[in-house]
């Protein structure tokens, strides 16, 4: 099925930001200087006393999110092909396969199943990273005036705060979305719904996205709403 322009191309996208630099560890003679050391002596690593009369809940809620992962006594997950729960957007889908009430916030990961020539606004998200992997079919993704052909095998890693969108190639495609910390799910149920009760249009998309810490940059392509 044929779509319009996406409205994602790369001369409508900002200029390149530089990439930020890390403050190394080490002096130039290879040896960490005073100033670090001594806010690492400061540091105060958290306690691995436990006490006895604790339960295994009372004790997750205590780690950091992350950390909770990593308790022996976290419920495995397993979905099979076609297990995830379906989002229907009406020119594409996504199936939930993780949220973050399963990951302790830490990350979700949906399935988008995707028409040719499809593509979203440019837009920006403030309050999460996300990352692709291509699964089937192919990818133009538009990162901060860049463009980048992504076929099937292709990762792809948006850290917050940058401009970006895509369109996909000339078949349908699938693939992974990840969103660190766990995002994103409330505005593809919102939009499905505005979309199945026929009020989607531009501002309506601009009030969902705001909503789920999402900034819309760019046109609205014909075949997203």
């Amino acid at each position: 099925m044929a779509r319009g322009p996406s409205g994602a191309g790369p001369d409508s996208l900002a200029r390149s930001r530089s990439p930020r630099l890390c403050r190394p560890l080490t002096s130039s003679s290879g040896k960490a200087s005073p100033p670090m050391l001594r806010s690492l002596a400061r540091a105060r690593l958290p306690s691995r006393r436990q006490s006895p009369n604790q339960s295994p809940e009372q004790r997750c809620a205590k780690l950091p999110p992350w950390r909770s992962l990593m308790q022996p006594n976290a419920d495995p997950i397993v979905l099979r092909p076609g297990e995830g729960q379906k989002i229907d957007l009406g020119n594409f889908e996504m199936s939930v396969l993780v949220t973050g009430s399963e990951t302790g916030g830490v990350f979700s990961l949906l399935e988008a199943a995707e028409p040719p020539n499809f593509g979203p606004p440019l837009h920006i998200h403030h309050d999460c990273a996300e990352a692709f992997y291509v699964l089937e079919g192919e990818y133009q993704i538009f990162i901060e005036g860049a463009a980048h052909r992504c076929p099937a095998g292709s990762f792809i890693l948006i850290p917050s705060g940058l401009r970006h969108g895509f369109r996909v190639g000339a078949m349908p495609s699938r693939k992974l979305n990840l969103y660190a910390p766990a995002e994103m799910i409330g505005y593809f149920r919102d939009l499905s719904k505005a979309i199945k009760g026929g009020d989607a249009d531009p501002d309506r998309l601009t009030d969902i996205a705001r909503r789920h810490g999402m900034e819309v940059v760019g046109p609205v392509p014909e075949g997203y709403l």
